[in-house]
């Protein structure tokens, strides 16, 4: 940051390249379309392009980046559901996030099955509240520490282990019918 703030577009080129994947994915799961996912994406990176100046060197910036996503994803969740409720008709859900199952070495009947688990997991946490999907989705999907969590949340470390908690059972019950044959 302390480049770009100085005019390094390549810099600026460099963050988008390191974290535009996990960023995706996290829209992906967050809000359920891939369209909608790569748009907020380039929204966080326009973003974090217009506050560079703003930018605080002590904080940590995968904190900070995904803060500016977290804003922009329950913004367009709010948007959403208020554009539902004036919609007769809603519109079909995102395809799941894998385009194809790595490697080809999977039967069509095991590629279906492996597909249609993915659509439940994904239907899973699309389904969890917004407090705990976000917190699921950056702990247990992105990876981030608890503290890096509760600076993007904006709350202590002991309520985001609850909400994760919270979030993981939550998530078990949904899918455990699918992985148990049922």
């Amino acid at each position: 940051m302390a480049a770009l703030r100085r005019g390094d577009l390549g810099a600026f080129e460099d963050i988008v390249r390191a974290h535009k994947d996990p960023l995706y994915a996290y829209f992906a799961r967050m809000v359920g379309d891939r369209s909608w996912a790569e748009d907020l994406c380039q929204e966080t990176f326009l973003r974090v392009y217009r506050s560079r100046d703003e930018y605080m060197e002590r904080n940590e910036f995968r904190a900070w980046l995904f803060r500016i996503a977290r804003n922009l994803a329950l913004d367009f969740l709010r948007r959403e559901k208020r554009r539902r409720a004036f919609s007769l008709s809603r519109p079909a859900a995102g395809a799941p996030l894998p385009d194809s199952i790595p490697g080809g070495a999977l039967s069509p009947p095991e590629e279906l099955a492996t597909r249609e688990l993915a659509g439940k997991i994904e239907d899973a946490i699309l389904d969890l509240p917004l407090r705990f999907r976000n917190v699921f989705v950056l702990c247990a999907v992105e990876g981030l520490s608890y503290e890096e969590v509760a600076r993007v949340e904006g709350c202590p470390v002991k309520t985001v282990s609850s909400r994760l908690s919270r979030a993981r059972r939550r998530f078990q019950k949904r899918i455990d019918p699918y992985l148990l044959g049922g």
